[in-house]
């Protein structure tokens, strides 16, 4: 039976604290969201058809948050939903050993998701460079997330809805989008409306103070679904190559899920998309609509004074 609207789960330590929805950030695509269309999915999914898959993503920013939907689902079985941002100047286009430790027990791996046995090693478009991370894994009808600052010390942040103002919801009703990954056929349409549609899946508002982000730099997104243990990715990444392909097409077909070297196999999440650039999806950061009124009204007085 799936499940739709879940409980949001954080987990910290041994305990698991169940907690309500954070208010308006349910899982379900609204109208503030239109013509905010960032990605669709041209690959199908390799995780299991409507079991794990990213279908589309939606973001936009009002001068205070990140606004992002990425519809979709996520297997209650412990897969991961993996989300790197590139905000500011700096950051690691190679994941090193110094980063943040992020859910270690999830990854079964004293360095965390991030970790040397984990995704130390992943390499990111020529272009992007990481700053911020956020994961959540579903196990079941409990969902635990995690933040973690890429080059910071110490241990990553575990989210519940209430800390650094990050707040996130998921709803697992999509029967839509992408089928399941049927061998090396042709990618499927870029921007497909069945795809683009998909209106249910995760949603994540995250403070533009947090990341660092400034008025006029675009954020850089890149997402994915993982392995349990961060450690074998999936062909479900937004966005696409310029190709609309995965790292490593070249054909113009679809590919089945990379593991953890980018050809299937379980060596660690060390996949490289330097083989196919641009595999993310940027998002303009723009002044609240209060800040746009004043400076409106302002270049207005002053353009009837120098009338005058």
């Amino acid at each position: 039976m799936r499940l739709n609207r879940l409980a949001l789960v954080a987990v910290a330590s041994a305990a698991t604290l169940t907690l309500a929805q954070a208010e308006g950030i349910d899982g379900i695509r609204g109208g503030t969201y239109d013509s905010s269309l960032r990605a669709t999915q041209r690959t199908a999914t390799g995780f299991g058809d409507n079991f794990s898959e990213l279908n589309n993503a939606y973001a936009y920013t009002d001068g205070n948050v990140l606004n992002l939907f990425v519809g979709g689902n996520l297997e209650g079985n412990g897969n991961t939903f993996e989300m790197f941002i590139d905000s500011k100047t700096g950051g690691q286009r190679t994941l090193t050993g110094d980063n943040q430790i992020v859910d270690p027990d999830g990854a079964g791996d004293a360095g965390g998701a991030l970790g040397g046995n984990r995704m130390q090693g992943l390499t990111f478009s020529t272009g992007f460079e990481a700053d911020f991370y956020f994961t959540m894994r579903r196990n079941g009808n409990t969902l635990s997330a995690f933040w973690g600052v890429i080059g910071g010390a110490g241990n990553g942040v575990v989210l519940d809805n209430s800390v650094l103002g990050i707040k996130y919801g998921y709803d697992n009703s999509n029967t839509g989008g992408v089928g399941g990954f049927a061998g090396n056929t042709p990618l499927l349409p870029p921007n497909d409306p069945a795809i683009a549609a998909v209106g249910t899946g995760l949603e994540i508002q995250i403070p533009l103070a947090e990341i660092q982000a400034s008025i006029g730099r675009d954020l850089m997104i890149t997402a994915f679904v993982n392995g349990g243990r961060h450690d074998y990715a999936s062909n479900q990444f937004l966005a696409n190559n310029p190709q609309g392909g995965l790292p490593g097409d070249i054909n113009g077909n679809q590919r089945g899920n990379l593991g953890g070297d980018g050809n299937g196999n379980f060596t660690g999440g060390r996949v490289n998309f330097t083989i196919d650039d641009g595999t993310y999806f940027n998002v303009d950061v723009v002044p609240e609509p209060a800040t746009m009124i004043a400076l409106g009204t302002g270049l207005l007085a002053l353009a009837r004074r120098r009338k005058a």
